[in-house]
Parts: C-alpha cells; sequence; structure tokens
C-alpha cells in the first residue's frame, strides 16, 4: 500500500492566483531537491480552474497529491526533521496555511482505469454524524461506485476514476482536511466533465443520508515526479 497524501491548498494572501501556481511549482521543486524524496514515487499539482460550474468551489488553489513508497517509506519521510523545518518555512510563502492543516493521508482504489485527461473533478466527501467509517467505505466502494460505473451517461465521458479512503490521523483525534473519501473523476474535455457532474450529482444524492458535506473542485493534472510501480 502507497500512503497518498492529499491536501486541498489556499494561496498565500499576498499571491495573486497566476504567482501563486508559479510559486506553488518552485516550492515541489524544492521538496523534490531533498534528500527524503527518495520516499516518494509520485508527486503531482492539480491546479484549481474556474470553469463557472454552480456548485463548483472555487475559493481553493490548488490540489497537491504526494505516493509515499510505502507505510515505512512515509514514516522516513516524516522523520527527517531537517528537510521538514526547511519545508515548512517555505510553506508559509506559499500557502495560506501550513500544508498539513488541509492535508489526510489516503489509501488509493483505482475503480476504473484509463486514460488521465485534461480535467479532473475531485469530491470532498465527508460521511455524516452517527455512520461509521468502515460502513461508509463499504457503500462508496460499493453500492454507490457500482451505480457510477454502469450508469449509460457517465460511462461514455469518464476516462478514470479513483477514491481515497482516508487513513487514521497521525495526529489524533483528526485530519486537517476534513474529508473521509477524496473521489477523482477525469474527462477529456471541461464541456464532458460538466454534462457529467449533473449525473453524478444524483446518484451521489442517493447517498444523502451518508454524506454530511461535499467540496467539488475542477482542476487539470501536472506530473512533477513519477516512477513507476516495481
Amino acid at each position: 500500500m502507497e500512503p497518498k497524501l492529499i491536501y486541498l491548498a489556499r494561496r498565500n494572501p499576498a499571491l495573486t492566483r497566476e504567482a501563486f501556481t508559479a510559486r506553488w511549482r518552485r516550492h515541489g521543486a524544492l521538496g523534490m531537491s531533498m534528500p527524503r524524496w527518495v520516499n516518494i514515487r509520485r508527486y503531482v499539482h492539480c491546479d484549481v480552474l474556474q470553469p463557472g460550474i454552480p456548485g463548483v468551489d472555487e475559493s481553493h488553489d490548488g490540489v497537491g497529491l504526494v505516493w509515499h513508497r510505502s507505510p515505512e517509506a512515509r514514516a522516513r519521510h516524516r522523520a527527517d526533521n531537517g528537510s521538514q523545518g526547511v519545508m515548512e518555512a517555505d510553506e508559509a510563502e506559499t500557502f495560506a496555511e501550513p500544508v498539513y492543516n488541509s492535508c489526510l493521508l489516503a489509501q488509493e482504489f483505482i475503480l476504473k482505469d484509463g486514460e488521465i485527461g485534461p480535467v479532473k473533478l475531485i469530491r470532498f466527501v465527508e460521511r455524516a454524524d452517527g455512520v461509521a467509517k468502515e460502513k461508509f467505505a463499504a457503500a462508496w466502494q460499493g453500492a454507490y461506485a457500482d451505480a457510477l460505473l454502469h450508469e449509460p451517461e457517465i460511462a461514455g465521458h469518464m476516462q478514470r476514476y479513483a477514491q481515497n479512503h482516508a487513513l487514521p490521523p497521525e495526529r489524533p483525534p483528526r485530519w486537517g482536511l476534513a474529508a473521509d473519501c477524496v473521489d477523482e473523476f477525469w474527462f477529456a474535455s471541461m464541456r464532458e466533465a460538466a454534462s457529467t457532474l449533473d449525473v453524478i450529482r444524483r446518484l451521489a444524492n442517493l447517498e444523502t443520508g451518508r454524506v454530511s458535506r461535499s467540496i467539488w473542485v475542477a482542476t487539470n493534472e501536472v506530473v512533477l515526479h513519477h516512477q513507476p510501480e516495481p
């Protein structure tokens, strides 16, 4: 299992959105220059787009994705205090708050493999009070995913689909990013993403009793580092 760090970021208020993108890339390059980077297999920036689609959040600026090689690699990564201090100082110049305050660690499940298109919808899902984590995960990976994958209005447009289920927090009681699952949907264009979103939402409404809150963002996907799986 490769623990996948996911963070939903807002830019430092001193930066414009355009300046933030460049600053974030420099932050990423700094991270990749650190000795502890040997623990990372894949690193992706998802720049938040502003498509003007009702219900799609435009108040955030980026979604960062970091795949650690193993749980042990994640532990080694965090234990490198020298690198951690450098990165946290640079975070203050880049983001509105420390990454740890807006992140979670997850296990990724690819439920539909396929081409990584230029547009990705990301949904941050928080389960309802009183719904056990295990029951939520089973329903989301089971009935909900099955309905998505077999819906004709979605199947012809969605190129790839992944669920990322939150792992236990490293600093209890909870992660900084309030989500139990992060869904990723890839499309060939923003038009296809927008036309499919209403259907995805309709199916999600069937899970209303299990979900208390969702945040949707539309992004691209910029791969900064990738090593094939062994």
